[in-house]
């Protein structure tokens, strides 16, 4: 559910289960089974939005967090509050704008289990 601060939290199966399916098309759907199967945790932040530090330090597991997608906003990393917090805690990052294919989505959990921290 929305925080109203620009994050949203799915945390039952079922819920998972349901954005699979509605986002499956999308090739994100890669991001969300990884969840389901808990070998990652996700994090989505609208573009102008700040990411909490708590959820990016209390994190067990290799932690992937994805900044305004497909909102249509180009106006690249130098613009989104959250980039600063990022970068100084992920390891590695990937700016992606060539569409939500599942190939990339499966790179980026590959690259979050090597690195751990991944946006």
């Amino acid at each position: 559910m929305s925080d109203g601060r620009g994050t949203f939290t799915i945390g039952r199966n079922e819920d998972i289960a349901w954005a699979i399916a509605l986002c499956a098309q999308l090739g994100d759907a890669e991001l969300l089974r990884a969840v389901r199967c808990e070998v990652i945790n996700l994090e989505e932040v609208a573009r102008g939005a700040l990411v909490p530090t708590k959820i990016l330090e209390e994190s067990l597991l290799s932690m992937i967090t994805i900044i305004g997608r497909d909102d249509l906003c180009f106006t690249g990393p130098a613009a989104w509050p959250a980039t600063r917090r990022l970068f100084r805690w992920a390891p590695a990052a990937m700016i992606h704008g060539s569409g939500a294919d599942a190939s990339a989505y499966q790179m980026v959990v590959a690259m979050a289990l090597q690195c751990g921290r991944f946006c």
